[in-house]
């Protein structure tokens, strides 16, 4: 073979070589790229540029570590509210903070805790007013808002110091489908306990009867569209995320038809809808027409009804505790009233949700003869509301 085909020959085969290990290099790259571009760094890269599969995932990133450096804080979770965010818009996480909260210690955690992560701080301001101090903090990506905190510190509008007694506000939920021996144990409670009656059932009418004449206060226990994976359903009629305002002004009004004189409302599941703003807004509109109050059952640590319930001037209240979560048994409902009891006596007041079963009402006949002795006063749970005035 002459020598200058085998030159080129050789020269040709180092080509191919070359090339081989060029595309090696590139495919070695390109999966390290990929790969990268899977950990939260790369992410938060993507979402810098303003990449849609970037921004998604940043939010939900940048939302936890903000819950996560509240909670550092000892932020109770009663106190927070997260509002969901608008189309293209910043999600609102609403604080409400002890009055001597430090907002700059807050400050300093979550600008830390978000930079940390990745994200950039937007913006931040501190003012006062007659109501207290409030911090706000804007947090996102370097393109793309997506979280405002607003954190309030102040006072109650009556402090513990000037009540005259710690109070406390029992609810009983559920009534209206059947009359039997616990119900009529429940009633003969000592008053007043407030009783959340659900509208058109069998026995609704009779039980609101038997509520008032009882000495009791009945409030309608309104049904609301809880999240389809509860496995749960509040019953008809109720208030459905979707529905126009219209719909469910007269849901509202035929409930209260049903039920009345009764002295507010609260809310029957709804863990769905309690998150939505807009129906949460147009139940408001007619509570705040006729002058009743509102307690937040907090069946979602997403809710805005009480968000809601302040922006129509709503009087309104949020539940601490469920006295029988998860199947309590009388022992357990028992700790949770004195868990009650005691955040009473330390913060002034305090409000607790049970249902007619035995451990609750065995509970409840255990604990409210002594509750004077503890040196807490059972309230109605409007009178509360009312005192309060959140």
């Amino acid at each position: 073979m002459p020598k200058k085909r085998r030159r080129s020959r050789r020269k040709s085969e180092t080509a191919i070589v070359r090339g081989l290990v060029v595309a090696l290099v590139v495919a070695v790259a390109l999966a390290g790229a990929v790969t990268w571009l899977r950990t939260d760094a790369g992410r938060m890269v993507m979402a810098d540029r303003g990449l849609a599969a970037g921004e998604g995932w940043a939010r939900g990133h940048l939302q936890g570590v903000i819950l996560d450096a509240v909670g550092r804080r000892e932020v109770p979770a009663d106190s927070i509210i997260v509002e969901t965010a608008p189309a293209g818009g910043p999600a609102v996480v609403r604080l409400s903070l002890r009055p001597d909260a430090s907002l700059t210690a807050l400050n300093l955690d979550l600008t830390a805790a978000v930079e940390e992560a990745g994200g950039t701080v937007h913006y931040g301001r501190r003012t006062a007013d007659d109501d207290g101090a409030q911090l706000e903090l804007r947090f996102g990506t370097r393109v793309t808002l997506t979280h405002r905190v607003l954190a309030r510190r102040g006072r109650v509008p009556l402090p513990p110091e000037e009540l005259d007694t710690a109070r406390l506000a029992i609810v009983i939920d559920d009534l209206g489908h059947n009359v039997n021996g616990l119900t009529q144990r429940a009633l003969a409670l000592p008053a007043p306990i407030t009783f959340a009656v659900l509208p058109e059932l069998r026995y609704s009418a009779r039980l609101l009867t038997e509520v008032q004449r009882s000495g009791h206060e009945a409030f309608l226990h309104l049904p609301m569209e809880p999240e389809p994976d509860t496995g749960y359903e509040a019953g008809e009629p109720q208030i459905r995320v979707g529905m126009d305002p219209g719909a469910i002004r007269r849901t509202v009004e035929r409930c209260l038809g049903a039920l009345p004189g009764v002295a507010g409302v609260n809310n029957h599941m709804g863990s769905r809808a309690t998150a939505s703003r807009p129906e949460m807004d147009a139940v408001m509109e007619v509570l705040a027409e006729r002058g009743l109050v509102f307690l937040d059952s907090q069946t979602s640590a997403r809710s805005v009804a009480h968000v809601a319930a302040a922006d129509a001037g709503v009087p309104h209240l949020r539940n601490d505790i469920f006295l029988d979560a998860g199947g309590a048994d009388v022992e357990l409902v028992v700790e949770r009233l004195r868990f009650l009891m005691r955040r009473a006596r330390d913060r002034g007041w305090a409000v607790g949700i049970g249902h007619v079963n035995d451990a609750t009402i065995d509970g409840l006949e255990r604990i409210l003869p002594r509750l004077a002795d503890e040196g807490v006063a059972l309230v109605p749970i409007s009178a509360l509301i009312h005192d309060l005035a959140f």
